[in-house]
């Protein structure tokens, strides 16, 4: 289309050039011939028609100059826009394809998570299954009624102390001794030596835990 307007608009041109110098040849001096002198009018009635219609033509290239400006302009903003929408869609795609890549990555730490995790339990579940079947859990202790308490130290390896009343003790019962602020914790044996009455009963010490000292007050409850 934007070839066939120029060639129309240089056909324009070319006319528009050629018709000065036609008009010139016109008014130039003819012999006195009637015929000839009204053949002259007729062709300038004619000339003036066709120039006319050349005005009209200019007009008309003008319109259309004007028109593919546009069409121009018109295709300039179709081309940018392009353009946006392709720089757009390439940096959509690129983003997309980063955060499928991110996001395998994940997928994949994911899963060596797990396969590692699911080895440490069943390991960890080997090694409560082996330690069961070579040492099973001890039943827990069952603590007694005391049946009295340290009134005194008798050097290092002998405690004297009170028998409560209503309880038996007799020779060679083992005991546990316990904290009076802590009654649930043993901290060493003795054996009962000798009971000297009724109130009062004298003991070895057979253990000591490290760093246990036996004191007034000390509880003390038969042990199996």
């Amino acid at each position: 289309m934007h070839r066939t307007i120029r060639l129309f608009m240089a056909a324009a041109l070319l006319a528009l050039a050629a018709l000065p110098a036609a008009a010139q040849q016109i008014k130039q001096p003819r012999p006195k011939n009637p015929d000839d002198e009204g053949l002259h009018y007729v062709l300038l009635r004619e000339f003036a028609k066709v120039n006319e219609q050349l005005a009209e033509m200019a007009k008309r290239v003008g319109t259309l100059e004007a028109e593919l400006a546009r069409i121009k302009e018109q295709a300039g903003a179709v081309a940018t826009d392009a353009r946006a929408t392709q720089n757009t869609v390439r940096d959509t795609d690129r983003n997309l394809t980063q955060k499928l890549v991110d996001t395998d990555q994940k997928l994949v730490t994911l899963r060596n998570d797990v396969i590692q995790l699911r080895s440490d339990l069943a390991n960890l579940m080997d090694l409560l299954r082996r330690q069961s079947q070579m040492a099973p859990l001890a039943a827990p202790e069952v603590l007694q009624e005391p049946v009295g308490y340290i009134t005194e130290m008798i050097g290092d390896r002998e405690v004297k102390f009170k028998i409560d009343a209503g309880r038996t003790v007799r020779a060679g019962m083992r005991l546990g001794v316990y904290p009076a602020a802590d009654p649930k914790t043993q901290i060493g044996i003795v054996v009962v030596s000798e009971v000297l009455d009724a109130n009062n009963a004298r003991a070895d010490i057979i253990r000591k835990d490290p760093g246990a000292t036996f004191n007034f007050s000390d509880i003390v409850r038969p042990i199996s």
